[in-house]
């Protein structure tokens, strides 16, 4: 199965000072403090109004939040922490935010470790899906996100990209996508080398005269795995495409990003394949002949990536009340309006500004998007596509 968003889908969406502890703090289990009960009240003699259960319900949740004192994150970037959400949800409610950071193996690790003698410290993790999946679910270390949301904004599914609200584990309940991306950085080229309609398709690639002509970041890297994935899922390139454009194009792997985005600004290569964007996009503001954007959209279309932006709540929370007050705050409006100023990621969310977002990042209404992420079978395709890969360069000898 693949899933894709459509160009009908997307016209619709283009109208539309604090201690902070960058440390992850101990604790013993918590113990939740009770959600008191709000009372409205009204004048003598006048009618009793009929209260908003939604804002009886948050305020109720606000005292609470607030009685905790502290909320613990992991994952959130320096961007995100100076840039706006986590101070402006800390100066909003009076919480303090304790946010680690690291690898999340590292987290995962350190976590697991605690749990195993009874401690919990930590409330919301972020990131891609790849940890919460594999380690954290099994273990039941993930608590259940569509128990803890009662606010109307995130509940409203046509507020969301393709509505309802895109789930991240087979379960659909424990990883939830709130940012993705458009993907049109997948060939990066130099400007004073190559014609935007010399490659119309990803196919074209195999063209004799691009070969020894395509540097690349290794494939098996993590930070280039979309893009292998992209290229294995997608109905029209697979398996066959993946293995011939590592067989027969003799891609050069430069040793690092910046290396790759060095050789095709100097025309030594013209074409950059597996993440190159964001350093040749670098390149391009200090102006050097390179481009991170194909100027015309691919035969196959685009794709749109989550990475980092899947959102999870622990189990067992170090702060319970704050961990709810926080989910239901961070996936409003006002919370993704933050982040995506914030970090310039797009929010899946439809129903907010998208003008801060980077041009090669935009959904762009001429173009079909693969969105990988729905299918519920990514997580074996996507192995399987590595193992490809593995494969294919070790016969190759490298």
């Amino acid at each position: 199965m693949t899933t894709r968003i459509g160009k009908a889908i997307v016209a619709g969406l283009l109208g539309a000072t604090f201690a902070l502890v960058l440390a992850a703090c101990g604790g013993d289990e918590p113990t939740a403090t009770p959600v008191p009960v709000a009372t409205p009240t009204a004048p003598t003699g006048s009618p009793t109004p009929t209260p908003d259960p939604f804002q009886v319900e948050w305020d109720a949740l606000v005292e609470a939040a607030q009685a905790d004192g502290e909320i613990s994150t992991f994952g959130f970037s320096e961007a995100e922490l100076v840039g706006g959400v986590l101070i402006p949800f800390q100066d909003k409610f009076g919480i303090k935010v304790i946010n680690s950071d690291g690898s999340g193996r590292q987290q995962s690790e350190r976590t697991l470790a605690e749990r195993a003698v009874g401690k919990y410290t930590l409330d919301v993790w972020i990131g891609g899906i790849g940890t919460p999946n594999n380690i954290l679910i099994p273990v039941g270390a993930l608590a259940s996100i569509p128990e803890t949301i009662f606010h109307p904004e995130i509940l409203d599914e046509t507020a969301w990209l393709g509505g309802p609200i895109i789930w991240l584990d087979p379960q659909h309940e424990f990883i939830l996508a709130y940012a993705g991306s458009a993907d049109q950085d997948s060939i990066n080229y130099n400007t004073d080398l190559v014609k935007g309609d010399e490659i119309t398709s990803f196919w074209d690639l195999l063209d004799p005269r691009w070969k020894g002509k395509i540097v690349a970041n290794d494939p098996r890297s993590g930070g280039s795995s979309a893009h292998t994935i992209f290229y294995y899922v997608h109905p029209e390139l697979g398996p066959e495409f993946l293995t011939r454009l590592l067989t027969e194009t003799d891609l050069v792997f430069a040793p690092d990003r910046r290396t790759s985005a060095e050789w095709l600004a100097t025309g030594q290569y013209l074409l950059c394949l597996w993440s190159c964007g964001t350093e040749v996009q670098a390149a391009r503001e200090d102006g050097l002949p390179v481009s991170e954007v194909w100027p015309t959209p691919l035969k196959e279309g685009g794709d749109i990536r989550v990475g980092s932006g899947g959102y999870t709540i622990v189990d067992t929370p170090a702060n319970p009340n704050a961990q709810k007050l926080f989910t239901n705050w961070f996936l409003s409006r006002e919370g993704q309006m933050l982040y995506q100023e914030a970090t310039k990621n797009n929010s899946l969310r439809t129903d907010i500004p998208k003008d801060v977002i980077p041009e090669k990042d935009h959904l762009d209404a001429n173009t079909d998007y693969l969105f990988f992420a729905l299918d519920p079978d990514i997580l074996e395709k996507s192995k399987a596509a590595f193992v490809l890969v593995e494969e294919v360069l070790a016969a190759a000898g490298r």
